[in-house]
């Protein structure tokens, strides 16, 4: 007969613990990502004066509020989505998707006016006139970036649910007659493996245009000047 260990089982590997950075990694990148879009604000705002750096500030900080609270509601569908991945009911996962994005309708359609109609916001902020104006502007045209924001933010709480939480960038390349000539995941192997014959084929069509053997290497102009 065989005798059984009394002994504790041992610990689990930390593979684990490797797996679950693996995940964070790009949720963290991003969240930082998000913050320093702030940083960069308060930056550009600052070189001009103290009355931009103040609307800036003023209306970023109402921008938040909508922000992270629709943000906070369309997060919700990563755990539901994560167990319904777990289970194996990957169409559940879709569907449950399909009915977030109806409510980031209804969130753009409650938040967009909050940031448009921005008086009462402002007036409670107890800005001056000219501060108030400016934060107006502000908000005015974030506003127009909020459905843009809530909608990928759908798409990201399912990516992290099913393991797949770095967010796909694809990259449209246009011609100088603004038609695309290439789409892209890979912008690095696109001007190693694609650019030579695209460069020759456009060249060909758009001869009064620079087309350089190596694009990696030309400097911006705005740093020659």
């Amino acid at each position: 007969m065989t005798r059984t260990s009394a002994s504790a089982p041992p610990a689990a590997p930390r593979t684990d613990t490797r797996a679950l950075l693996r995940l964070a990694a790009p949720i963290i990148v991003s969240q930082l990502a998000v913050m320093g879009l702030a940083v960069i604000d308060t930056m550009m705002a600052g070189r001009l004066s103290a009355v931009d750096l103040a609307a800036v500030a003023i209306g970023a900080s109402i921008y938040g509020i909508v922000y992270v609270t629709g943000m906070g509601v369309i997060q919700a569908l990563t755990p539901i989505a994560g167990h319904h991945f777990g289970a194996g009911r990957h169409r559940e996962v879709g569907i449950d998707l399909g009915q977030m994005l109806w409510l980031c309708g209804v969130l753009v359609l409650l938040g967009c006016p909050l940031l448009w109609f921005n008086g009462p916001w402002l007036r409670a902020a107890g800005a001056s006139a000219e501060v108030q104006q400016i934060a107006a502007h502000y908000l005015s045209a974030v506003a127009v970036g909020l459905p843009a924001a809530l909608f990928t933010r759908a798409y990201f709480a399912v990516n992290s649910a099913v393991s797949r939480p770095q967010v796909t960038m694809v990259l449209h390349l246009l011609a100088p007659s603004q038609r695309p000539v290439q789409v892209t995941q890979d912008l690095a192997g696109f001007w190693v493996k694609h650019y030579p014959a695209l460069r020759r084929e456009l060249a060909r069509k758009y001869p009064r245009h620079a087309w350089p053997e190596d694009p990696t290497a030309l400097i911006p102009q705005a740093e020659r000047d």
